[in-house]
């Protein structure tokens, strides 16, 4: 698969002779970035929202999973994590995903500043988030 920033994730499984768009009817077309499952093939994760800050930036809701090769899309969660860069798959537990978030580049952030690490888990889905905030 390949990334866009605005959407229409292209897929091949001929070396590049077709493409079959995927992730067209999902509520944000702004994709961050693509991982596939190296465990499974079928598995694939989408992270939502334009990772290469500018003056015009397309924002994302959240991070989605596909089972199916990416003919069907759930939104597991992290929606107000605006800009997703990195998406990266556990090797052996397809489940288990890091996500690399920029969060709001413009105007204030969402929730109180910190120094620390924070980590927050969405309980049976497998997606994590973990960010640190500026004093």
């Amino acid at each position: 698969m390949g990334r866009l920033s605005l959407g229409r994730t292209p897929k091949t499984i001929n070396n590049g002779v077709t493409f079959e768009h995927q992730f067209d009817h999902e509520k944000t077309v702004s994709i961050g970035d693509v991982a596939v499952a190296p465990s499974d093939p079928n598995i694939v994760w989408v992270g939502s929202g334009e990772a290469n800050p500018r003056n015009s930036v397309s924002w994302g809701d959240g991070v989605y999973k596909s089972v199916d090769a990416g003919k069907t899309w759930k939104n597991m969660g992290l929606a107000k994590s605006f800009q997703i860069a990195r998406v990266v798959i556990h090797p052996t537990k397809p489940d288990v995903v890091y996500v690399g978030a920029l969060g709001r580049l413009w105007g204030p952030a969402s929730s109180a500043a910190s120094t620390r690490p924070q980590t927050a888990a969405r309980p049976g889905t497998g997606c994590c988030s973990s960010t640190t905030r500026p004093a």
